[in-house]
């Protein structure tokens, strides 16, 4: 609650500095058209406003998120942090698979992208840029989730179907918030790069 809380206000924050943008762009043009200063509220950037809008949104930043929230939201939920001084045996096993899993994508991944011509990295054999880069952030995210799901499923902490869906959208409902903070923050970053660029 707290966090939404924060999240509120800094979702006004980023409405408001949008609607100073919007506004300073239109006055600026208005005052001394000689600047490079292209306004919002002009047909251009209209045209520009709803054509791009989706495009601009449409980022690996935002797929990044959402998987960041199934993975987290994922180990959460399933209690597989969860301190707890003694573990029962049906959790242990359940742990012992988590680490076999967490071995085996080590494995994988070494062998993409450490062997000589590994598929993952680029041109050059280096790993940034490169495929491997681009992936290790869902790599992770999915292997939280896998983790998760293999130590709700073996620990017996859920036994249904529906269960095992709630697990892995519990991010999604808990961190929600940060994606409307995403949305108000990439507007205001495209906008302030077409009105100045």
């Amino acid at each position: 609650r707290r966090m939404n809380s924060k999240l509120s206000v800094l979702s006004v924050i980023l409405a408001i500095i949008e609607v100073f943008i919007i506004l300073a762009s239109w006055l600026i043009t208005a005052a001394m058209p000689e600047l490079s200063v292209r306004s919002l509220l002009s047909s251009e950037g209209i045209r520009w406003f709803f054509g791009q809008f989706s495009f601009n949104l449409a980022s690996p930043v935002l797929a990044w998120m959402v998987l960041a929230m199934v993975g987290v939201g994922a180990v959460e939920e399933s209690r597989l942090l969860a301190s707890r001084h003694e573990r029962t045996y049906r959790e242990r096993f359940a742990m012992t698979l988590v680490c076999i899993e967490l071995l085996l994508i080590v494995v994988v991944m070494g062998l993409l992208t450490l062997l000589p011509q590994a598929v993952l990295t680029n041109i050059e054999g280096e790993l940034f840029p490169s495929s491997f880069s681009w992936s290790l952030i869902p790599v992770i995210c999915f292997a939280l989730s896998l983790f998760s799901v293999t130590y709700a499923l073996a620990s017996g902490h859920i036994d249904r179907l529906d269960r095992l869906f709630d697990i892995l959208t519990a991010g999604i409902r808990k961190y929600a918030g940060w994606l409307l903070v995403y949305i108000l923050l990439n507007l205001v970053y495209h906008s302030f790069c077409f009105v100045f660029q």
